[in-house]
């Protein structure tokens, strides 16, 4: 907010004490209509609490502004307001809510004790201090600040509310000659603090730290990010409005010598970034192309300090080159999946960590001839398991059911890794046992190569999406059996003659998902040169028939392209997805 601005509302303010001179030193001092509401504390299950105001001007008894330049002025019970606060120090911002009938610019600004007298009444000069503007509001408005601060928590004691008639309104005089309000305060809610923007069709929200500031109403601007906080970035449909696989349309933001951005999705999503993918905090983050679809920047504090088992939310391709740095634990960092959150992504330190958490599974759900067996470590220490895996919600159940069944003894990372399946509930604990819930687990490794990173990122990234959604399944299904057999057999066999893979055939299921990640996981114009050259290789190296490598060979895959190009289709127009890309996030860091 600039000086003049901050003068004219504190002029406005003192003026309004002067006009409502009688109702002040009358001693009135009445309940308002309306109240603070509180949210309950994290896990607490009651229901929001409510907080008395208190009118010290006209316009705060029912909440209506009837004049331009109007003050409705709001004090807490403090006997009320303390304990409040005491119970969860995190609420340190007041939001309020106002329609508006006329175009008016809104402002907020925080009460202390020192404006008001002994007797409980206004004095007639408040000092100047920080407040929020919002200009040009028609409709409704919800504007927040961070009122309550260490050093002044003893002081703060409420807040107050003022419209004045837009000057690009063309309104003059005080009062709307109907007597209609110029606006309603429609609602009071003490809240944790957030800042920046989100703009809905007829109604925009804002929020300002500590030192205020001005925003222009459904405007998109810059907000600033510092350590310790995440930015939250809300898109609405982009429809077909998304260009093409390879040229798909791109947001592009701006945050200081980082520049970032997301590629446009079909259906509406909500992504995140954190203080740690950023440099030269605090930076402010702007919207600089392709914000059409934006809806909404908010920050706050980072989630990042809700413990080293509540997983991060993510896009994909932002986790792969997440700085190890801000891992909270060491072994391994936890994620979910921000578009589709019944999905847990493990990246691990080496392939040792890995396997602590999922060989034993790996041979339970997958592996030939061992599926459905706990197996001791001695027995498959000097078997491979994977380099990057994916669990679906049943055959984790399965796992875990069966060690409780037989008590059979798991290793502390499994033991870790069941408890942060069931706190996400893709397993449930029932009587004596473990059921599926929903979702789905993925893990990548540190100690593969970036190139692999990105590839075993969108190969697990789409077994889990196939896991999770039923019409993926069926559109899989329905071309996986229009392939041609000689295809189909010629990676049937390479999942089973290659030891490394060991996969168990019988399974329908996962024979098709497997195919379906190998076809994804790379760009479609390398699918080709995949299958004909490197799979069918490998293939023969380990003896599978002749006749087959031969088809793969001489059609040049044709069958796999053809697969790679209906679910690059499928992927694309549903998700905004693309062959070798289960992200839509991209940065100049990566």
């Amino acid at each position: 907010m600039t000086k003049h601005a901050q003068h004219r509302f504190f002029a406005i303010i003192v003026a309004c004490v002067l006009l409502a001179g009688s109702f002040v030193v009358s001693g009135c001092r009445a309940d308002s209509a309306l109240s603070c509401s509180v949210p309950p504390n994290p896990g607490d299950t009651t229901r929001e609490t409510l907080l008395r105001l208190r009118a010290l001007s006209p316009a705060a008894k029912k909440g209506h502004i009837t004049a331009s330049g109007t003050t409705a002025w709001f004090v807490f019970d403090r006997e009320e307001l303390s304990p409040a606060i005491s119970r969860n120090s995190s609420l340190d911002a007041i939001e309020v809510t106002l329609r508006s009938s006329v175009p008016v610019d809104v402002m907020l600004a925080p009460v202390f004790t020192g404006d008001l007298t002994k007797r409980g009444q206004l004095v007639a000069r408040p000092a100047p201090r920080a407040n929020a503007l919002i200009t040009g509001v028609s409709g409704t408005v919800t504007i927040r600040m961070r009122m309550i601060l260490p050093d002044n928590s003893g002081n703060f004691t409420g807040f107050a509310v003022e419209a004045l008639r837009s000057a690009s309104s063309g309104g003059r005089g005080t009062e709307l000659h109907d007597k209609t309000p110029y606006a309603d305060i429609t609602s009071v809610s003490l809240l944790r603090s957030e800042t920046g923007w989100e703009t809905r069709s007829d109604r925009y929200w804002a929020g300002f730290g500590r030192e205020g500031g001005s925003r222009a109403y459904g405007g998109k601007g810059p907000v600033l990010i510092d350590r310790g906080e995440q930015a939250v970035f809300s898109f609405s449909a982009s429809g077909e409005d998304i260009g093409t696989p390879l040229r798909p349309r791109r947001t592009a933001f701006s945050a200081g010598p980082v520049s970032f951005g997301w590629r446009f999705s079909p259906i509406p999503h909500s992504a995140r970034v954190y203080a740690e993918q950023l440099e030269e905090l605090p930076v402010h983050i702007t919207p600089e192309m392709g914000t059409e679809h934006l809806d909404g920047l908010r920050v706050s504090a980072s989630s990042l300090r809700d413990g080293v088992d509540s997983p991060i939310p993510l896009d994909p391709n932002a986790m792969i080159t997440w700085p190890q740095s801000a891992w909270r634990n060491p072994e391994r960092e936890l994620f979910t999946w921000d578009r589709f959150p019944s999905i847990l992504i493990f990246d691990t330190a080496d392939y040792d960590v890995q396997s602590r958490y999922f060989k034993r599974l790996a041979f339970f759900v997958e592996k030939a001839g061992y599926t459905g067996q706990l197996m001791d470590d001695d027995a498959i220490a000097h078997l491979h398991g994977y380099n990057a895996h994916d669990y679906q919600a049943e055959g984790l159940a399965a796992f875990f059911d069966k060690a409780k069944r037989e008590r059979f003894p798991l290793n502390r990372h499994e033991e870790e890794l069941r408890e942060i399946l069931v706190d996400n509930g893709i397993i449930i604990a029932g009587d004596g046992g473990y059921l599926p819930g929903t979702g789905a687990v993925l893990s990548f490794s540190r100690e593969s190569v970036s190139y692999l990173r990105y590839l075993f990122m969108a190969h697990e990234g789409f077994h889990g999406l196939y896991f999770t959604n039923t019409s993926f399944r069926e559109e899989m299904h329905q071309l996986y059996s229009a392939m041609d057999r000689r295809a189909v057999d010629f990676l049937e066999t390479y999942f089973t003659v290659v030891d490394s893979l060991g996969y168990d055939r019988s399974d329908r299921i996962l024979m098709e998902n497997e195919c379906m990640a190998y076809t994804l996981q790379q760009p479609l114009n390398r699918v080709s040169d995949y299958f004909s050259g490197i799979i069918r290789e490998r293939f023969t190296r380990y003896g599978g028939p002749v006749e087959l490598a031969d088809y793969i060979e001489q059609s040049a895959a044709v069958d796999f392209v053809a697969l790679g190009e209906n679910l690059e289709t499928y992927v694309f127009t549903r998700w905004g997805l693309a062959g070798g890309r289960v992200g839509l996030w991209y940065s100049n860091r990566d």
